[in-house]
Order: structure tokens, then sequence, then C-alpha cells
């Protein structure tokens, strides 16, 4: 019986497949197969879609990193370039499987994990996503509040009005005394710069004799300003105002709500903020060479022509760098069939992907070099921080617009990598029950409870050393799919039996492919070991290369292993029988 028809290398279910799936538990409109008639994402806008994500905050600071460990500037974008060119090798293998059946995410992992077991992995990329879901927001919203905080006197008002303490070691009034005390403090040394400037403009014009001796008190004041601005962050990092309340819930809302409307919405939100975020980063580079007179001249600033060349000190600062910027969006590789399962064609996502991804990602990380090289011409520090750029200028309308750009490149990123995962995955569990707007809206309910401002206030940054050791443990999924799709079922699936419980083929024992699941935790044994123990360098090199011992070890101990276990393959001549051609 023919259960899905194949159009050049496109596969969908046939009408009378899908009517008779209607009941079944594990389907659901959302996570059916995108029907090939509705796959009309082209070059263009897998190509938007990766500046969107790719074109976020920490992507402008990725390079300071790389520069403050020993590299000069280029060979710190070359290494961002090529750990993403190198991670988009896996991405682009693992997208075509939801580019040819239409599925996404959870149900591509039906095939290798089984039918309930698919949770397991489909969950652990929701558990990251929700987590910087709820951080992107809190950030969003922050850059939000300055921006409206600089617009409107009203909001203003409303950013002094302290509302919440979540220092369970100070009392709410003690707490918000001192910030308030502190605030005061720098409105007035604030002011002090402002008037000693006004007075040297004065004397420089009539040539007063007194110029050099105001000169020196506003040196003095400045840094008098700077020291109260640093006393005011830190008696500020666990008070909230009223004003961050309301930018925060504005950021969340407009978040879920573009969530909420799905895959159209998202392709076109990046489509259009694509050429936005591009434009602007390029202004800010051609800001940079104006300041500094020149192209040569901004990099003269840091540039280490030949230190490190043919050295093996480079390959010790190289290494660990290039496995940190694959390990980036190694997340998105396993969840990337969520997206291309929309492509009109295998070439659409490669080539859109190859445009978008690491192109972008070596572009930006130059942004924020040149933005950096350039706070050191007008301001004599490194500033990579691009809020604390915007607020040393000092404009409504600079602030307005770089307010605009942080905003629009956070919500791009947040909407794309850390709502589509966690939705479809929060509908696998209950496909009858949740939809994928549902599981949005969860999405959205879980990154508000996890308190992101709590988060954020750590100074230890314990939250981003979490998140990074979590994903830790996704590296090995990338490995075990390639091998399955690739390896063990040669891209033949049965797409039918994907949403078949109990009798499909995918069910193996109890809805749970337990040869999965071994070669998974045998893959993250060494990477919990150094957790648990120190071993010395050996330990380090394993965590440095997390991901890339993870996915050869998955790879191998799954192919390996699925030799016991062939029931779930549909074979060349099954698949023929299967499968219309039209």
């Amino acid at each position: 019986m023919k259960v899905q028809r194949e159009a050049g290398t496109l596969v969908e279910l046939t009408t009378e497949t899908i009517e008779s799936l209607k009941e079944s538990p594990l389907f659901n409109e959302d996570l059916k197969p995108v029907p090939i008639s509705q796959r009309t994402w082209n070059v263009r806008h897998f190509a938007s879609l990766w500046i969107g994500m790719a074109v976020c905050v920490p992507t402008y600071t990725l390079a300071s990193g790389l520069i403050n460990s020993g590299m000069n500037w280029w060979q710190a974008i070359m290494t961002v370039f090529l750990g993403n060119a190198i991670v988009l090798i896996p991405m682009a293998m693992i997208a075509f499987a939801g580019t040819k059946y239409g599925i996404p995410y959870p149900i591509f992992c039906r095939a290798s994990f089984g039918s309930r077991g698919a949770h397991l992995p489909a969950l652990l990329r929701a558990g990251v996503a929700c987590g910087w879901f709820g951080i992107q927001c809190w950030i969003g919203g922050q850059f939000l509040n300055v921006a409206l905080t600089q617009s409107f006197d009203f909001w203003n008002d409303l950013d002094k009005q302290w509302v919440y303490v979540f220092d369970p070691n100070k009392e709410t009034d003690r707490a918000i005394a001192e910030v308030s005390t502190a605030y005061k403090a720098l409105l007035k040394s604030k002011n002090a710069v402002k008037n000693l400037k006004q007075e040297i403009a004065k004397l420089q014009a009539a040539k007063g004799d007194d110029l050099a001796k105001k000169e020196a008190e506003l040196e003095t004041a400045i840094n008098d300003s700077m020291t109260f601005q640093a006393k005011f962050s830190e008696s500020k990092r666990y008070v909230i105002s009223l004003g961050m309340v309301f930018s925060f819930l504005i950021f969340w809302i407009i978040n879920v709500w573009i969530g909420y409307k799905g895959a159209e919405s998202i392709k076109w939100m990046e489509t259009w903020g694509a050429p936005i975020l591009i434009g602007i980063g390029g202004i800010l580079i051609l800001w940079a060479f104006y300041v500094a007179g020149g192209i040569w001249e901004l990099f003269k600033a840091t540039d280490r022509p030949n230190e490190f060349l043919g050295g093996i000190t480079f390959v010790r600062i190289f290494l660990p760098s290039l496995n940190g910027m694959i390990s980036f969006w190694a997340t998105l590789a396993l969840n990337i069939p969520d997206f291309s399962r929309y492509a009109k064609s295998q070439r659409d996502q490669v080539l859109g992907q190859v445009i978008g991804l690491p192109a972008t990602m070596g572009f930006y990380a130059f942004v924020g070099v040149c933005g950096t090289l350039g706070s050191i011409v007008v301001f004599g520090q490194a500033i990579w921080d691009p809020s604390e750029l915007l607020a040393r200028f000092n404009s409504p309308i600079l602030s307005i617009i770089g307010g605009f750009a942080i905003f629009l490149a956070t919500i791009t990123t947040n909407i794309a990598a850390n709502v589509v995962a966690p939705a479809n995955a929060f509908s696998n569990l209950a496909p009858r029950i949740i939809s994928y707007r549902i599981g949005a809206i969860i999405t959205g309910i879980i990154g508000f409870l996890i308190q992101p401002w709590k988060l954020l206030s750590e100074p230890s940054g314990y939250i981003f050393g979490w998140l990074g050791t979590y994903g830790s443990f996704l590296g090995p999924l990338a490995g075990l799919y390639l091998a399955d799709y690739y390896f063990i079922h040669r891209q033949r699936l049965n797409l039918k039996d994907l949403y078949i419980p109990n009798t499909g083929k995918y069910n193996f024992r109890y809805g749970i492919n337990w040869i999965a699941f071994i070669a998974y935790f045998l893959s993250v044994i060494p990477f919990i070991l150094t957790l648990k123990f120190d071993l010395g360098i050996s330990g380090r090199n394993i965590q440095e290369n997390s991901w890339t011992i993870g996915l050869v070890l998955s790879f191998a101990f799954y192919a390996a292993l699925m030799k016991l276990n062939r029931s779930s393959i549909t074979s060349k001549s099954e698949y023929q029988e299967i499968t219309e051609n039209g």
C-alpha cells in the first residue's frame, strides 16, 4: 500500500494516510509532515533566518575573548568563521531529513529513539532553549528600558521607582535606600562633569588662565563619575525598577506573540529584519574607520603580526577556541529540521545556510572588533559591551537607534533559536492536547518562571556555565542522528510509521529504542568523568573538545550496536512499495 508520495527529492504523506492518522495519539496538524505545496522557504529565507539569529550581542563580543586570549584581530575573525563553517556540515546533513520528509525535530527523533524515547532528546534541547529564552527576554528588556528612559520623561520617572528586591541577604527598605543614594550621587557627579565641560568651553573661547586647573578638575570629576557609576551598578544588581518590569513584560509579550503566530510569522520577521541588521553593522564599521582616520590606522591598535604563526602557542589557543566556536550554534544543529521542513529543495536549505551562518558570524564578529577599536580612539578604552558603548555617546537619538538595533537583533535570535524547538517538543509530549501555539506559550511561561533577573545577577556567571555544560550533553546526539539517518536507515523512512504507536516500526520496545540510550550514555561518560574528577590536562582536553568527541563516539557506538536490532530499517524494496512517484 502506498502511504507516501515522492516528488523529486521531497516526500509527503498521501491524503488517505493523513486521514487514517488523524486519530493517532502521536499526530497533530503541527507535527505532521509539511505538504510539498506548503514548503516555500528558498535560499533568501534561510540566509535571512541565519542573519537574524547570528546577529546578537554574544556574536558582537565573540572576538573579544579570543583577542584577550592572545590572538590578533584577524586570527579571531578567522576562528569564528571556521568554527561556524565546521558546525554547518553536520547541521546541513541533519537538515536533509527535515527537507526530504517535512518533519520537525521531535518526529525526526522518533526514528532513532522510538516514539516515546524521543521525548528525552527533544526535552533536552527544549530545556536549554527555555533557559535562554528567559535570559534573552531580560536582556532585550534592558535595552528597551534604556531607550525608553532616554526618550520619555515619564519612563525616566518609572525607572527611578525601585519596586522589587531579590537579594535574600538584604532587607527591602535598606536595599532600595542604597540604590536611591547611589543614583543621586551618580546624578550629581554627571551634572558636575557637564558644568565643568561648559566652563572649559568658555575658557577656551576666552583663553582664560584657569583652563589647565579646570581641565584637571574635569578629569577628577570624570573619574568620580565612573566610580559612582560602578557603585550604582553594584547596588542595582538585586533591585528592579518599575520601568524595567514594564520593559521586560513588553519584550516578553512581543516574543511570545511572534512565536505563537508560527513559521510564516518568523519567516516574515527574519526576512525584513536581516537587511536592517546588516546595514546597522555596516554603519558601525564606517564610523570606526572614520574616527580612526582610515582602515589601517584602526587595526594598528591590536595587530600582532606573525606572533603566533607556526608556533605551538597559537595551536594551544586555537584548538579550544575553535571548539568553542563550533559549540556556539551546535544546539541548532540538532533541531534544524524544525526549519528545513519548510524548504522548497535541498539546494535552498544548504545554500541559504552556507550564505547565512559562517559569513554572518564572521562579519558581526568583525563589526564587534571595529566598534571596540573605534571606542579606543574616541573614549580611550576598549568597550566591548554595545549597551555601554551606546551610553557613552549620551545621545537620545543614538540610544533610540542603537536600542532598536539591539532590540531587533535580540528578538530575531530569541524567536528562532529559543521558541520553535521547545514549542514542538512540548507539542510532542501530548499531540492531542498541546499544539505548537500552546507549546510556544508554555515556553514563554517557563522562561518567565526561571526568573532570569536572578540568574543574570550572579557575578560568577553560574548560569552561563550551567547552560554551557548542559549544552555539552547535546553533542553526542548529533553523531547519533547522523549514524541513524545515513548509516542505518540510508535516508529511507516510513513516514506513516513515525506516527503509529505500539505497532509502528519505530515503536521498538515499549516505544523506546534502548540502543540509542545506551549509545548516548556511553558517549557522555568521558565528559561526566571530567566534571566528577580532576583529570588534569586530559580532562581539560575532553571538556574543550566535548562536542567533537561526543559526536564521534556516539556515531561509532550507535552504528555498531544497531546491528543487533534491524527491525526499524526500511529496505530499498519496501521503500519502493510504500512510496508512489509523481
